[in-house]
């Protein structure tokens, strides 16, 4: 994922970099930003997942990219603030008929067509507001991340992410 979307290699850029920009598609392109996941909170992740850097000036390379190791610690920034449902609100959504199926692709269907102003049309999970206290492990919640992007990514289920073929600048 993280090489598929840093786009063309820049001539002043490290193979191991993904620019903002490249980071911002990545979570559009996987329709990640809704009601609760806005593009405020996935700058955050991005800025907040950034290394420490002795001199910004010095060294704007690395202020303004992420490695791949940034890169890991943003998917676990992300899960920490996205609202990721366990298999259980994914159950109740359904029976309570939020959602025609409890599987992540119809839930992810219905994030996009819930608008701000619809209270209570999915389960909201508290504790992905910030500085909320969290009720699940982190690992529990990267890996239901994960399995979103790879529903995102794999539309079509045969294990080969479908935007093989993408154009995302660098």
């Amino acid at each position: 994922v993280f090489t598929c979307f840093q786009g063309k290699k820049l001539s002043n850029r490290k193979l191991d970099q993904l620019p903002l920009k490249n980071f911002m598609q990545m979570l559009k392109y996987c329709e990640f930003f809704d009601c609760d996941f806005t593009q405020r909170e996935a700058r955050l992740c991005y800025q907040l997942a950034k290394m420490k850097v002795a001199d910004e000036v010095e060294s704007v390379d690395t202020f303004t990219y992420i490695t791949f190791v940034d890169f890991m610690e943003a998917i676990c920034r992300i899960a920490q603030m996205k609202n990721t449902p366990t298999e259980e609100d994914l159950q109740e959504m359904a029976r309570q008929r939020m959602i025609s199926a409890p599987t992540l692709e119809r839930y992810l269907y219905a994030t996009q067509l819930v608008s701000k102003q619809v209270e209570g049309a999915l389960i909201r999970r508290e504790s992905c507001d910030f500085g909320t206290p969290q009720t699940r492990p982190l690992h529990e919640k990267v890996k239901r991340l994960l399995e979103m992007l790879t529903v995102k990514l794999d539309m079509d289920g045969d294990g080969i992410g479908d935007n093989s073929d993408s154009d995302i600048d660098g």
